[in-house]
C-alpha cells in the first residue's frame, strides 16, 4: 500500500500500489552428458570381501539386476561351492554388479563385457575402487572390455582358458533367436568349462531360449518381471557309464558263479571217489 493526501478533503487517503509483475525464469533443459557417471543411490555390493562398496553407474541406459535376484543367484552357487577361485564372464555387464558380486564372494578372475561407453566407463571406475581396497587380493584379475558380447565371443581364441560361470543379461528386447545363437557360440568356442554353468537373465514375458546341443536348462526361477535360467552340461550321457558298471558287475557275478559251480563239482567228484572207494572195500570184505 502507498500513502497519499487528497487536498480537497484535507485527510489522508490510502491507495493500493500497482503490484509488480512476477517474472518467471525457465531454466533450459540440459540433457546429462553421455559420459557422466554417478553413484546410483545406494547400489552396493551385497556380501563378501567388498561388502558395502558402492557401485558407480551411468545416468541412463542400464537395467541393474535387483538385489533380490542377485541374492538368489549367489545363494544357489554358494550352496554348491561354485564361486571359490572361479573364472567369471559377465556379458551385457551393464553396471557390472553381477561380476562384482562374484569377485567379492570368492571368484579369482572377472571379464566384464559392455558395449555402451558410459556403462563400460562406470565398470572401470568401480574396478579401480576395488583394486584400491585393502580387501583386494593380488592374485585376482579383473578387466572390462568395451564391445558387443557377440563380437567378443566370436573373436575368442579357440583353446583359450574357459570360464566357470557365464552371466548373460541382455536387454529385454533382445530376440530369443539371438540368445540361442550366443549360447551356441559360447559352447562351440569352448568358453564354458566342462563343469561350468551359464546363467541367462531375461524378461518373464520372453520366449524361453533353447539350450545348445549337449546342454540343458537345469532350473529356472522367476523374480518379479525377471526369469533366471540355469544352463548346465547334459549329464544324461553318464548313464551309459552306469550301465557299463552294471554289465561289469554282472560279468563278475557270472565269473564268481562259475567258480562256485566248479568248486561244487570238484567236491562232488571227491565225494564220489570216496564213495566208490568205500564200496570197493565193502566188496573185498564180503569176498573174504
Amino acid at each position: 500500500m502507498a500513502r497519499s493526501t487528497v487536498p480537497s478533503h484535507g485527510r489522508m487517503v490510502w491507495h493500493r500500489a500497482p503490484s509488480s509483475p512476477v517474472i518467471r525464469v525457465q531454466r533450459p533443459h540440459v540433457p546429462p552428458s553421455c559420459g557422466a557417471v554417478r553413484h546410483n543411490g545406494g547400489m552396493r555390493i551385497i556380501s563378501g570381501r567388498f561388502k558395502g562398496l558402492e557401485i558407480a553407474a551411468p545416468h541412463t541406459g542400464t537395467r541393474p539386476t535387483t538385489d533380490r535376484t542377485k541374492e538368489a543367484i549367489f545363494s544357489h552357487w554358494e550352496s554348491w561351492g561354485l564361486l571359490d577361485s572361479t573364472r567369471v564372464l559377465d556379458l551385457f555387464a551393464g553396471t557390472g554388479a553381477l561380476g562384482f558380486e562374484a569377485l567379492s564372494r570368492g571368484a579369482s578372475a572377472l571379464v566384464s563385457v559392455e558395449a555402451a561407453g558410459p556403462a563400460a566407463a562406470s565398470i572401470g571406475k568401480t574396478l579401480q575402487a576395488m583394486k584400491r581396497s585393502k580387501a583386494w587380493d593380488g592374485s585376482c584379475t579383473a578387466r572390462v572390455v568395451r564391445g558387443k558380447a557377440e563380437k567378443f565371443v566370436a573373436a575368442y581364441r579357440q583353446g583359450g582358458e574357459a570360464f566357470d560361470v557365464v552371466f548373460i543379461d541382455p536387454p529385454y528386447a533382445y530376440e530369443t533367436t539371438d540368445c540361442e545363437a550366443l549360447l551356441t557360440a559360447l559352447v562351440e568356442h569352448g568358453m564354458v568349462a566342462a563343469d561350468g554353468e551359464i546363467v541367462l537373465e531375461r524378461s518373464g514375458r520372453s520366449q524361453t531360449a533353447a539350450a545348445p546341443t549337449g546342454w540343458v536348462v537345469s532350473n529356472s526361477k522367476k523374480y518379479g518381471e525377471t526369469t533366471v535360467f540355469y544352463i548346465d552340461r547334459d549329464g544324461s550321457d553318464g548313464s551309459d557309464d552306469g550301465n557299463d558298471n552294471s554289465d561289469g558287475d554282472s560279468a563278475e557275478s557270472s565269473t564268481a558263479d562259475d567258480a562256485n559251480d566248479a568248486a561244487n563239482a570238484a567236491v562232488a567228484a571227491v565225494a564220489q571217489d570216496s564213495a566208490d572207494a568205500e564200496d570197493a572195500q565193502d566188496s573185498a570184505h564180503t569176498a573174504d
